[in-house]
């Protein structure tokens, strides 16, 4: 009889590194027009703002894997994207959101996965009314969406096997709707398609990862997401 294998089994033997130069051209994203301060990297020092830990290259690429991407909904630090260093996105000083994620996530599978957001290069704090503003055509999805896509795929050399896992159910909503509005190719693998009938946490599927800034232990939801069996 096999064993039966889960998320966390599957990201542990495909890790897929990334070399120095992707991680120099992942730093270039944020100057990038429709990318903004979306692109960072599931890593943080001693504080949630140390940002130190990101000027040698060398020493931090290693510590990256490519092959999956934790995906928010949208840029919420307000402001203009421009004014913010890189990889600031998810390590802000003061945000407790950002230090439950920092603490769910180091030392697991997921720890140096990249990270981003749906929605780039255009701040707002609220992320529910995004579903919205794109079925009304109110947020042109070609400059906020498809193009930090395309260009965080092409900086970083990611395909439609990379796996994206979104962070809370606003997330999942805005990228079906994207899907189903061909914005995002539909056979992008997504964390909820490919993992669909696992164990479930707290009496639910584990689906997609709960959403850190709500009351919840980010602890237990990343454990019960790498426990997911693998349905691939």
């Amino acid at each position: 009889m096999g064993i039966t294998k889960t998320l966390n089994d599957d990201l542990i033997a495909n890790r897929s590194e990334v070399s120095i130069a992707e991680f120099e051209a992942s730093r270039r994203l944020g100057a990038r027009e429709g990318v903004g301060g979306a692109a960072s990297w599931a890593v943080w020092g001693n504080e949630n703002d140390d940002l130190t830990i990101f000027e040698d290259s060398a020493a931090i690429s290693p510590r990256l894997r490519k092959d999956v991407v934790l995906i928010g909904a949208n840029f919420g630090l307000g402001g203009d994207t421009g004014e913010f260093p890189p990889f600031k996105n998810f390590h802000a000083r003061k945000s407790g959101g950002d230090s439950k994620l920092r603490k769910a996530i180091t030392g697991t599978a997921l720890e140096g996965a990249f990270l981003t957001d749906i929605v780039k290069d255009y701040p707002t704090k609220d992320a529910k009314g995004l579903p919205t503003e794109i079925k009304s055509g109110t947020l042109d999805t070609n400059r906020y969406v498809l193009s930090g896509f395309k260009t965080e795929q092409e900086a970083l050399g990611l395909s439609r096997d990379t796996l994206y896992i979104p962070m809370g159910d606003t997330t999942r909503i805005l990228w079906d709707l994207l899907v189903d509005r061909g914005v995002i190719p539909a056979e992008q693998r997504v964390f909820h398609r490919a993992y669909g009938n696992g164990p479930l946490f707290k009496e639910r599927p584990v689906t997609y990862l709960r959403h850190y800034a709500g009351a919840v232990d980010m602890v237990q939801a990343v454990q019960g997401l790498l426990a997911q069996l693998n349905l691939r």
